[in-house]
């Protein structure tokens, strides 16, 4: 829902100077999502789903409204933007960031609807955590980030910045540790997520 609030259109430029009133910021947010429709299904199709298990309903919400459809290989995608390569100021060097904040989603070919981000979002950041710190989606990065570093000094590449952004996110997008921390997110959730998995063509 966090993330639904920052980037559903109309609500995401509201978080606009550290010196603006939080409750004047947070009413914005509150009106531009009231006034959207995508939002407001998306949000009630999730708890309805929820809610159905104990017998309960959203009076006056239809519930009935198809299901978006979304393919594993966009799902990752999406999860690969969040790896985002910039400039260290300091140093000049390379870091990744992985939140919220900073990433590439406007760069993806086809826009995705803020909720499918916000699952990928979600999957990415919980598989990428673990108590040791060598979860498998860590160790998957950390392979292809070496690997972007030792292309770029191979062909001289030590400024473009994009370029690396670009390799990384390719390199991502192939790592069965973030195919299956998508999988594992969307079976747990399946039952309440508005959107379903397209089957993979043959």
């Amino acid at each position: 829902v966090d993330y639904l609030a920052k980037h559903t259109p109309g609500a995401e430029p509201r978080l606009l100077r550290t010196s603006d009133n939080p409750r004047v910021v947070r009413d914005s947010i509150v009106s531009a999502l009231r006034q959207s429709e995508a939002f407001q299904h998306s949000v009630l199709s999730m708890l309805a789903a929820h809610w159905r298990r104990d017998g309960r309903v959203i009076g006056g919400f239809d519930s009935q409204r198809p299901a978006m459809y979304v393919s594993e290989m966009d799902l990752r995608r999406v999860g690969a933007r969040f790896f985002y390569m910039d400039r260290d100021e300091r140093t000049g060097g390379l870091v990744t960031y992985v939140c919220v904040a900073k990433n590439g989603i406007g760069e993806l070919p086809v826009k995705m609807d803020p909720v499918i981000e916000a699952f990928a979002f979600v999957a990415v950041n919980r598989a990428f955590v673990s108590a040791d710190g060598r979860s498998p989606l860590m160790q998957a990065y950390e392979r292809a980030s070496a690997r972007v570093q030792s292309a770029r000094g191979r062909k001289g590449e030590t400024n473009d910045v994009r370029h690396a952004r670009r390799m990384m996110w390719a390199e991502m997008e192939q790592s069965p540790a973030l195919a299956a921390a998508i999988t594992d997110a969307f079976n747990e959730h399946a039952s309440v997520l508005p959107f379903r998995l397209r089957a993979a063509s043959r």
